[in-house]
């Protein structure tokens, strides 16, 4: 009974040895079919000029990495080419914080403040091949790139920040405030970083394409759209203090509302609208404020938040109609001949 129970636990040893020996077999060198899978956590990618240079690339608050360590040790049984258990992985998706600082449990902190990639690249690499196993295999990559606010200032349409990335251009931020208005400089633009501002010819860059004068943003940036000269001194009724709109009706041709554009009067949003019918008179514009104030003659006057401009009708109009200029003069005529017939009989 000993012998035949023996016999019959060596035959099923043998067989499950034999079932794992074959599906090792199967497996072929390179494939990864015995590593775990992750998730993508990545940010959605954001079009590029070209690839990155980890040399240059200087990380920041809100840039994410994808490190992944693997543990090499022998989880081999002797004589067998290939792994019998899945390997020890660590995975990390992690977003360097708003002071610099990047956190990896189990490898370390690390201060990413005025550093490349390539330079946190090699810290991760170090700092994991002395916390973690003695034979492991480390890679990081950039999974996103972050976004961050700068300021753009002065003769745009809608000045205030925008929200732009590392590989955004002074062109792009200034794209973005709906551009350089009617009274903006169209030569120069300044481009102000750590308290040093630069001129830069946008025109070069449009005309040349010379990049030097359109370059690449950083957190921190303020770009500067001067006024024309003749304008500087009225600087200050460019401000927009607050997004409203502005409504032009009366007689104008094509009566509507628009958002408010800093820097732009009564006659500018008349010309937005297609200009003044033949029977209104622009001359006699009048701005009613937000505020329930009135502004006559207002036509060169600037327009404030809120404001309604309206075209009033033409004294020709209001007396006689919608008739022609030779149909009033003769109507004019004839009451002028009818007085004098009336006062001389």
């Amino acid at each position: 009974m000993n012998n035949t129970m023996k016999s019959f636990l060596s035959i099923t040893l043998m067989t499950l040895l034999s079932a794992q020996t074959g599906n090792i077999e199967s497996l072929t060198s390179g494939i990864s079919g015995n590593q775990p899978l992750f998730n993508d956590l990545s940010k959605p990618a954001i079009p590029l000029e070209g690839e990155i240079d980890p040399n240059e690339y200087l990380l920041g608050p809100g840039d994410q990495l994808h490190i992944v360590v693997t543990s090499l040790e022998n989880k081999m049984l002797p004589g067998q080419a290939f792994d019998l258990f899945i390997a020890e992985t660590i995975e990390y998706y992690e977003f360097i914080g708003p002071a610099g600082e990047l956190t990896l449990p189990s490898i370390g902190q690390f201060l990413t403040t005025g550093k490349t990639y390539q330079q946190i690249k090699d810290e991760i690499i170090s700092a994991a091949s002395i916390k973690s196993y003695k034979k492991i295999q480390t890679t990081v990559r950039l999974a996103s790139i972050r976004t961050f606010k700068i300021q753009v200032l002065g003769a745009v349409e809608y000045p205030g920040f925008v929200v732009m990335s590392p590989t955004d251009r002074v062109r792009d931020a200034i794209v973005k405030t709906k551009g350089i208005q009617k009274y903006g400089s169209n030569e120069i633009v300044y481009l102000e970083r750590n308290g040093n501002r630069t001129k830069l010819f946008l025109k070069d860059f449009l005309v040349k394409g010379d990049l030097t004068q359109n370059p690449t943003l950083l957190e921190g940036d303020k770009i500067i759209i001067p006024f024309i000269e003749n304008k500087e001194d009225e600087e200050t009724n460019f401000t927009e203090y607050k997004t409203s709109q502005i409504i032009v009706h009366g007689f104008v041709r094509r009566p509507r509302g628009f958002s408010y554009v800093p820097g732009y009067k009564a006659s500018d949003y008349i010309a937005m609208v297609g200009g003044v019918l033949k029977i209104g008179n622009e001359n006699n514009t009048i701005i009613y404020r937000a505020d329930g104030s009135e502004l006559q003659d207002a036509y060169d006057e600037f327009v404030e938040p809120g404001d309604v401009v309206f075209v009033p009708e033409s004294l020709r109009s209001r007396m006689f109609g919608n008739i022609s200029i030779l149909q009033t003069a003769t109507a004019i005529a004839t009451l002028y001949l009818t007085f004098i017939a009336a006062t001389t009989g």
